[in-house]
């Protein structure tokens, strides 16, 4: 009768250690390692140098994501660049060629500074209004002071078109 005992506690004994190889030390190693990874994340985030290269690197990704979400909402820099880029593109779009961009005076009130310029263009009248209309739209507000329209002695079709105006610029982007 010890027989049978002793054959089923053998059975018994190596479904145990059958379980324990294959259940349980697998989970206890991938357990060990995911310990490990953690371990290491974390003394990683703790470090302050560390902490301080990711800021600068997430600070680089913001800006470089907010640059590409404003260009492609047509947003510009808001300083003198933005200025001609934003000029530059709207008389683009409206067949104008720029002849001359003279900046004026800029002055700053409060957090935000205007930007005197006057534009010199050449064109067919029609143009000059969808260039003007181009630029009253755009994002960074533009106060026309002056138009003055001559007519181009070469050709009669097209006029050259002294436009003074003002820009509103912000800190930043708009």
């Amino acid at each position: 009768m010890k027989r049978p005992y002793l054959i089923l506690t053998g059975l018994f004994s190596f479904v145990f250690a059958y379980l324990l190889l294959t259940e349980v030390y697998a989970r206890y190693d991938q357990t060990l390692w995911t310990y490990r990874d953690i371990s290491a994340r974390e003394a990683r985030d703790l470090d302050p140098a560390s902490l301080r290269q990711r800021l600068k690197l997430l600070t680089l990704e913001r800006d470089s994501l907010s640059r590409k979400l404003l260009t492609a909402r047509r947003g510009y820099e808001q300083n003198q660049i933005g200025v001609i880029q934003c000029v530059t593109d709207n008389a683009h779009r409206c067949n104008v060629t720029v002849k001359a961009f003279s900046p004026g005076k800029e002055a700053t009130i409060g957090q935000s500074k205007e930007f005197d310029f006057s534009i010199l263009v050449v064109s067919r009248f029609g143009q000059v209004g969808s260039l003007i209309d181009g630029l009253e739209k755009e994002t960074i507000p533009f106060d026309i002071r002056t138009v003055e329209i001559t007519s181009d002695p070469i050709g009669e079709a097209t006029l050259k078109t002294t436009i003074q105006a003002t820009a509103s610029l912000y800190e930043g982007y708009y």
